[in-house]
This record gives C-alpha cells, structure tokens and sequence, in this order.
C-alpha cells in the first residue's frame, strides 16, 4: 500500500508540474497575442501617398536641413485617419505646429502621433482598435497643404513608420466601420521584430 501512495503523490506532483508549465505557456501566448494588436501594422490612410519621409530633408518653411521624424502621408481634406494599432488615446489636442494632433500609447514603450488633422473623433482616455476612424486629414498647424503626419516612436525615440508599415507581412484588408474606408493591415510577427522585441 505504501507503493500505491507513493506512486500517486508522484503523479499528483507531476501533473501538477505540468498544469504550471501549460499555464506559463498559455500566458506567453496570451502576452505575445495583445503585444501583436499593439504594434503598428495598419496603413493610417488608405489613398494618399507618401510626400515626405522619415530623415533629414529640407523644411519647406525656413529652407533649412531639419530632422522630419515621420511621414507625411498626402490626401484631400477629410480622407479618414484610422488608428495604425489598438491603444489608449493620450493626447488629442491643438499644437502650434502639429495642429489638431493625436497621440495614441500602445504599451511597451510603443506611441504613434496622427497631426493636421480637419477633425478629430477621439479624446483623451479613449480606448481605440487597430483599424479605427480617430480623425479626418487636414491642413492645420504648421502644414503647406492637406495631409497625414505620422509618426511612430519606441521609448520616447522616433523610428522610421515605413519599418513597421512595410514589414509587416502580406497585408490584409482591414475596413473601417464608421467611414467604409479600406486600410492595408498586416502580418504582426514580422513587424515585432523590427520593434526590436
């Protein structure tokens, strides 16, 4: 009899052991899954190309060489902004340069900025998916004609948007609900790794 109890406490431990390791995995996955609805995969804009990238160019103001920390994404007044990713809405406001502007915190580290916006839907606090009308394009601000600033940072530091929206896979066709517009999304794994994750 000692044998039986013997060999069922080791089984008990074992399954318990087991039940831990599946926990810890279904976690992970948990974890990597919401991690992947945050990054920013989603074409902001569906029409409008890109006038003017990431990097060092010519401000078409002072005629100066100036860091451009985004892209600027070209389209007539009142194209629909979609949410690049899923996040929470922590800024919504007018700035002197970027006009009616947005800034969205995807956790991690991880922000996107959506400037000169005509009009804005969203406020701060709001939590917003992957896909979702938050603005109409714009001319306000410090801006010579109707378009899209966007902008993707990690950590406080500006990346290139083209990184994230370029490798992001095959892209997919999310549709925003609300104005029937059609945004290129995409394959996340890929574009983790671009975030350095």
């Amino acid at each position: 009899m000692p044998e039986i109890q013997s060999e069922l406490d080791r089984l008990t431990r074992s399954a318990d052991q087991r039940n831990d390791y599946l926990s810890v995995l279904e976690s992970t996955l948990m974890d990597r899954q919401i991690h992947a609805k945050m990054m920013p995969t989603v074409r902001p804009v569906a029409t409008g190309y890109d006038s003017s990238g990431f990097g060092v160019r010519i401000d078409p103001f002072t005629g100066r060489r100036t860091q451009h920390d985004g892209v600027d994404f070209v389209g007539p007044v009142g194209t629909p902004i979609v949410a690049a990713a899923g996040g929470v809405v922590v800024a919504s406001e007018y700035h002197h340069e970027y006009g009616n502007m947005i800034d969205i915190d995807h956790g991690n580290g991880l922000k996107t900025r959506y400037a000169h916006a005509s009009k804005v839907f969203v406020k701060v606090g709001d939590i917003v998916k992957a896909g979702q009308r938050i603005a109409l394009i714009g001319r306000t601000g410090r801006a010579t004609g109707p378009h899209l600033h966007f902008e993707v940072h990690v950590n406080d530091v500006p990346q290139n948007p083209v990184a994230f929206l370029e490798n992001a896979g095959q892209p997919k066709m999310a549709v925003d609900k609300d104005a029937g517009a059609q945004v290129a999304a995409a394959d996340i794994g890929k574009s983790m790794a671009v975030a350095g994750r």
